[in-house]
């Protein structure tokens, strides 16, 4: 074997080194968010059924991601998504920033289900607020120390983009899917910017604002086109929706 020939395979097996070991972060920082943070932000069980990695181009997805209901309400799920398509610049996965370009979250489904006067996704938007609110309160407090945690969790990201699309609110009290009164579209939901390029976000913060955002669109449709609908289709959970809408 000639002397450029050992170099080249030198530099080869370096970058299948440095590539490997990039999506090996990448696929921690995925793991992290989705096994250890979003359970802290929504305060229910959530699972995921599968995590698809793009070796080269930075691109992953996330499929069956379902989050159950708040204590509570029934067994069943509050929300579930089919798929989340995440596109990050590679050339910031070491850097302390990771540039996330677009994160699409397609298919994502909540199921209203009422008990009394609340609702789960009322629960569910408050256990996120109370979340965001004890994250500000950590972030001063971690001002005052010199490092931070070298793990994936404390990873800060800069998204530039974050979008919710074919959304739906399926309503019936304790329904499954299929057995549900009326489902309602969710409008497009697109937010812009959360971080900053020189001091980013923490995981755990993209996933609330996104879950916050899209939980408040869905109590939107429900509250204007889910009594309507229901009062239309003779729903068995119409006097309920009414005595919270009058």
């Amino acid at each position: 074997m000639t002397k450029k020939r050992k170099i080249i395979y030198a530099v080869l097996a370096v970058i299948i080194l440095a590539v490997g070991g990039t999506v090996l972060f990448l696929d921690e920082i995925v793991k992290t968010a989705i096994n250890n943070v979003a359970p802290q932000v929504t305060k229910t069980r959530v699972s995921v059924d599968s995590v698809g990695l793009g070796l080269f181009n930075g691109n992953f997805t996330v499929s069956g991601v379902d989050i159950a209901n708040p204590k509570g309400f029934s067994d069943a799920s509050v929300f579930v998504l089919n798929k989340v398509d995440v596109d990050v610049q590679m050339s910031t996965l070491m850097k302390d920033v990771v540039v996330i370009n677009k994160i699409e979250v397609d298919g994502a489904e909540f199921f209203y289900e009422l008990k009394g006067s609340s609702s789960n996704i009322s629960v569910l938007m408050n256990n996120i607020n109370s979340f965001l609110g004890e994250s500000k309160k950590k972030a001063k407090t971690d001002k005052a120390k010199s490092e931070p945690e070298d793990t994936a969790a404390s990873k800060k990201v800069f998204v530039k983009e974050f979008t919710f699309t074919n959304g739906k609110v399926a309503i019936g009290a304790g329904l499954t899917k299929q057995a549900a009164d009326v489902t309602l579209d969710i409008p497009t939901l697109t937010l812009k910017n959360i971080g900053s390029e020189d001091k980013g976000a923490a995981i755990a913060d993209v996933i609330a604002q996104g879950m916050a955002a899209f939980s408040s669109s869905a109590m939107t449709v429900v509250a204007s086109d889910g009594a309507k609908a229901l009062l239309k289709g003779g729903s068995g959970i119409v006097d309920t929706l009414k005595s919270l809408f009058d």
